[in-house]
Order: C-alpha cells, then structure tokens, then sequence
C-alpha cells in the first residue's frame, strides 16, 4: 500500500524516534544530596505484611508472563491481585487509585513488574508505580532497565540462570533484613523524574516549527517497526533463563 511510503515523522514510545511519546517514562538518578540515616531503621521490614505481588488486568498475554509466575509458585508464595487474582484492589478513581496503590504495594517486599510483551523499549505503569515506594521491584522485559532505574534498586529476571535461581534469591533477601535494606537505601538515595513532556502534540508542534525547512520522508516503517522486528517470543526471551519452563509448556500447548 503507497501510504507505508509517505510518512515524514515518527511519534513512538522507543528513543529513535523524532518524537518519542510515552505516559511514563522517566528516569532516577543518584541524589547527591541524599544523607543516610544512622543508624539503619528496620521497623519498616518488620512492618511489611507480605512477601511477593503481583497485580495484572491481563491474565494470558503474549509474554506468557503467567506461566513464569506460576513456576515462581512452586517455591514461592505470591499474594495476585486484580482479574486474574482473587479480586480487586483499590478502585476505579485514577488520583484516589494510584496512592492506594502505592500504599498497598508498599506493605510487600517484592513487586513483579512484568511487562506483557517483550518489545524494545517497552514498559508501562508498572515501574512508575514503585516510584517512591520501599518496595523491591522485580522486572521482566525488553528494557535497558539501568538507563531507567538506579543500578542495584531492581532485579532483574534475566540475571538469573532460572526460576528457581530467582525465587532463591528473594527468599534470601526476605530472610536477610540488612540485605533487603542496602538495596531500599539505595532506592531512597535515587530521585526519579518524567524524562519526557505528557502532551505529545506540544512536541509535534515544537518538532515541525523547528524543522519546517527539513524534507524527510521515512522508510516503510513495517521494514523495521512492529513485533516481527521490535519484538520477541515467549520462547525467545526465556531461553537462558528459564528453559525448564519452556521444556514443559511445549509439551502442553505453543509456547
């Protein structure tokens, strides 16, 4: 179709762009200014209730997220809300919502922020929502989640060899309240900040003012762009990390 041919700009969540877009994107960096307290308060730990979260509206994705999550289960408890948990959390009030949210998930060690599709770049409200919260994100997806997140106020499941690796390490972290805290004193020392303007269209009308004697026509974007060149398959991404998983969901349906 000729109309692939005829675009001029490009207005996508991915860095690339010539507008890049994204309700939340951000950035947290060091505070230099940030002073430690001494000596350490653990009353925080001891006051968490629960241990790993996980809340999702979207039960069976193409990540197959689930499936990772479910063979998490065998060795770990995982409290899952929302509708493919025992029910619903905070409301439907968006302002009133997110500092439920925060508040809720702050009552947890773990947070799975598990993205349900593994495109480069891709990540959603899932990591804004941990944003000043003493809550340990555990992340799954496409991302160069260091250039968005403090390196060691995260982890990642692609720096395990295996599910059971993974829930290893958190049982760890659960048990140990001197390391659970290291990485939280970390998140605190870290101030995060939205990286790009939310009103898009102000950017497209800055990008053509400043570019209006420019003549560009870009490449069919279907040569480059969408889940065939952007994305990865379940199968893909897993492998290396949790091949026992992918071993046995083949036996049962396509993974």
């Amino acid at each position: 179709m000729k109309f692939w041919k005829s675009f001029n700009a490009s207005i996508l969540y991915t860095k690339n762009a010539d507008i890049t877009y994204s309700a939340d994107a951000f950035q947290c960096k060091i505070d230099p200014e940030y002073k430690k307290k001494s000596p350490f308060d653990f009353n925080y730990i001891r006051n968490k209730t629960g241990g790993v979260l996980w809340i999702a509206s979207n039960c069976r994705d193409t990540s197959g997220r689930e499936y990772y999550i479910e063979e998490m289960q065998k060795s770990i408890h995982i409290d899952v809300y929302g509708k493919c948990g025992r029910r619903r959390v905070c409301g439907k009030y968006w302002d009133l919502r997110i500092k439920c949210l925060k508040r809720f998930i702050g009552t947890y060690k773990f947070y799975l922020a598990f993205e349900n599709s593994f495109c480069t770049d891709y990540y959603t409200e899932k990591l804004t929502r941990l944003i000043g919260v003493d809550t340990i994100p555990v992340v799954m997806g496409l991302v160069n989640y260091s250039s968005i997140l403090t390196p060691g106020t995260f982890i990642d499941v692609r720096d395990f060899s295996s599910v059971k690796a993974l829930t290893e390490h958190l049982h760890y972290l659960a048990n140990n309240d001197t390391a659970y805290h290291e990485i939280i004193e970390r998140k605190r020392s870290t101030r995060c900040k939205m990286t790009y303007p939310r009103n898009y269209f102000c950017q497209l009308c800055h990008f053509l003012h400043e570019n209006k004697n420019r003549i560009q026509t870009i490449p069919d974007p279907r040569g480059f762009w969408g889940s065939k060149h952007q994305c990865k398959s379940r199968h893909s991404f897993f492998k290396g990390i949790a091949n026992d998983l992918i071993k046995r969901q083949k036996k049962k349906v396509k993974f």
